[in-house]
């Protein structure tokens, strides 16, 4: 049998997933809208960490290909990740995600906790201050954060803290992503 017939494909990909990272397109050009490039530069990063993490735990122990699912948990903590976040702090939420969070229960399907909220659970309990510190403003005007790298950090109360102080924080504004706080 020839060689090539026998080598696995590098990812393997599965519908459910792919639906997911189409669906998640729109919240990622939006949060390139309000915060800048750098959220690109974000997911772009922790998406090679989370790649690499997977790959190099899978070629070791299982010789199985990468799941497509690997991007779902990279795009999902991306999102859920403060814009000015540092770029080796992201890395090392994807990379305790996808380790502790799905590859030690035997991978894709056999996890029992999200890889993505795990990675982002250890970040937050490990690096608070990167974590809640600063709150970034949107980018206004046309053509918004698709003509920046970044947004400018603000040291402020959330919108949620706000709200139990008594201020006037409208929900709409909340509801479409106009307050500031996460990628999304």
């Amino acid at each position: 049998m020839d060689q090539q017939a026998k080598k696995k494909p590098l990812i393997k990909w599965q519908k459910p997933n792919v639906g997911v990272m189409y669906a998640l397109i729109p919240a990622i050009l939006a949060s390139i809208y309000y915060f800048g490039l750098r959220s690109l530069l974000v997911l772009s990063v922790v998406t090679i960490a989370g790649f690499l993490t997977e790959y190099i735990f899978l070629q070791a122990y299982y010789k199985e290909p990468v799941s497509s699912a690997v991007f779902v948990s990279c795009f999902l903590l991306t999102l859920s990740l403060p814009p000015t976040i540092p770029l080796w702090i992201a890395v090392v939420g994807i990379v305790f995600g996808i380790l502790f969070g799905k590859m030690v229960f035997g991978g894709f399907g056999r996890n029992i906790f999200n890889p993505a909220l795990t990675g982002r659970a250890f970040i937050y309990v490990s690096f608070g201050a990167p974590m809640t510190a600063a709150w970034v403003s949107q980018i206004k005007g046309f053509p918004a954060g698709f003509g920046q790298f970044a947004s400018d950090a603000v040291t402020s109360a959330t919108p949620m803290i706000q709200i139990q102080q008594g201020a006037d924080v409208s929900w709409i504004s909340m509801l479409i992503g106009n307050e500031s706080g996460g990628m999304v």
